[in-house]
């Protein structure tokens, strides 16, 4: 398996004991195992990951507590019966010129997002706060790339992310969070909008190359070569189960249902369910029937709730998001807010920095404190840290959606003069907009409107 691009770590199983412990597990029965194996200098070759992936087994087989409080079902099925009542579903037409203003709108504002957020990925909040402070600025206000790269007593910097476009860009540059919306579209155009699970996990192998992906993905990747199928692919030796990767991977099915959040969301759940489970799928779900909500109307709080109408209600995510949404009627400012998720998850633990939950509150409170801005949108997502690129991605995306690309600010779109690229079989460099007309498309078959979920 070292061969396939995934070598495990200690740092592999300490992710394991806490997503099995934020999962309702003890995994204190395996630990004193576990010191002994940490201690035991072996060579870390065959005999190591053999055992490791023993160990990995063992811990995802202990029971969940019987005190665990919340309901979070993986099969759709289960999903669909766990959500909170729905909202009576509407008829909604669209011409063609408004479809492709928004679509167009939302995939500049995902490139967008990611790109301001990309410099700092893997940051800790206090350095992009001392980034800030070193040029004399106490918030984002432009790419983070153009400010004064001397940082005293910021140690842990990573300034070869910023020097790397020190010089600015003239296109989108190759990013996972734009891979997969674009594997998305490509999936559809090929197998159609009854694709299923296994065809995504066809997709993949057909056109990303493993290295192109991280975490969970690239388990599911190793785990589709060893002939380890969807769904038991998101589960088998995955601590990263429960991470941000399927919540960027959501948006084309948003795109796709204009007005009809539980058709995207149903389209998302085949996609995340490849990798994720639990709060993994929730995420991918909640964005994708945002994004349908966005099309219908100019109200936030209206978007995140069709989002959660969407995922069980007895859920760690819809109870972390509502969290948010209460902070926002108790009046509690931007900063603050950014305070409360810092007091919670600890940006120097990558479980916590990469987790679906924390990573799902930021993008929570950008769309809220931003109230529909674009620029205030997407900066208020990068500022807090944590994974930066794709939660700016995806608050750009869905302001993006929200706004049009005719409201979007030239100083923003213009320096990627309609261009990204693309790391997939049949996509390298695009036109932006040709991605947008592509995506109209989809919408305006007939067959989307009798998509059965």
């Amino acid at each position: 398996m070292d061969n396939l691009g995934l070598i495990w770590s200690m740092k592999d199983f300490e992710f394991e004991f806490q997503q099995s412990l934020e999962e309702g597990r003890n995994p204190d029965q395996v630990q004193n195992e576990f010191s002994l194996f940490k201690h035991c200098h072996r060579t870390m070759g065959p005999e190591f990951h053999a055992d490791f992936d023993h160990l990995l087994d063992r811990i995802q087989k202990i029971p969940q507590s019987d005190s665990f409080e919340f309901h979070e079902p993986s099969q759709l099925e289960e999903i669909l019966e766990a959500r909170p009542s729905q909202t009576q579903a509407e008829e909604y037409e669209f011409e063609g010129e408004f479809l492709f203003n928004r679509i167009y709108g939302a995939w500049l504002g995902r490139c967008v997002g990611c790109l301001l957020g990309k410099p700092v990925e893997g940051w800790k909040f206090g350095e992009i706060q001392q980034l800030l402070c070193s040029s004399g600025k106490t918030v984002i206000d432009d790419y983070l790339w153009t400010l004064d790269l001397d940082i005293p007593g910021v140690s842990g910097c990573n300034n070869g992310s910023l020097l790397k476009f020190r010089g600015g860009v003239d296109s989108m540059p190759e990013d996972d969070d734009i891979n997969y919306t674009v594997a998305a579209l490509g999936l559809i155009e090929k197998y159609g909008l009854e694709f299923s699970s296994k065809d995504v996990a066809r997709y993949w192998l057909d056109n990303l190359a493993i290295l192109q992906t991280f975490t969970a993905e690239r388990v599911a990747y190793r785990n589709f070569v060893n002939k380890v199928e969807p769904p038991f692919s998101a589960k088998f030796r995955n601590p990263y189960r429960e991470w941000v990767g399927a919540q960027i991977r959501g948006d084309l099915f948003g795109y796709i249902c204009p007005g009809r959040p539980e058709k995207a969301a149903s389209l998302a759940w085949r996609d995340a369910s490849i990798s994720h489970v639990k709060n993994g799928i929730y995420s991918e779900m909640w964005v994708a029937g945002m994004l349908a909500k966005a099309f219908v109307t100019n109200d936030v709080t209206e978007v995140i709730e069709a989002g959660l109408e969407q995922i069980p209600e007895q859920s760690r995510l819809s109870n972390k998001i509502r969290q948010v949404l209460q902070w926002w009627r108790d009046g509690l400012d931007y900063k603050n807010g950014v305070g409360q998720i810092h007091a919670r998850w600890d940006d120097y633990n990558l479980h916590h920095w990469c987790h679906a939950l924390s990573n799902a509150q930021v993008v929570t409170l950008a769309l809220l404190w931003s109230e529909g801005n674009f620029e205030q949108a997407i900066t208020m997502a990068v500022y807090p840290g944590f994974d930066t690129d794709c939660n700016g991605a995806t608050v750009g995306s869905i302001s993006g959606l929200m706004n049009g690309r005719n409201q979007l600010p030239e100083k923003w779109i213009s320096i990627l003069n309609d261009t990204a690229n693309i790391g997939l079989n049949g996509f390298r460099k695009v036109k932006i907009s040709d991605l947008a007309k592509r995506t109209v498309k989809i919408v305006q078959n007939k067959a989307m409107m009798q998509l059965k979920i």
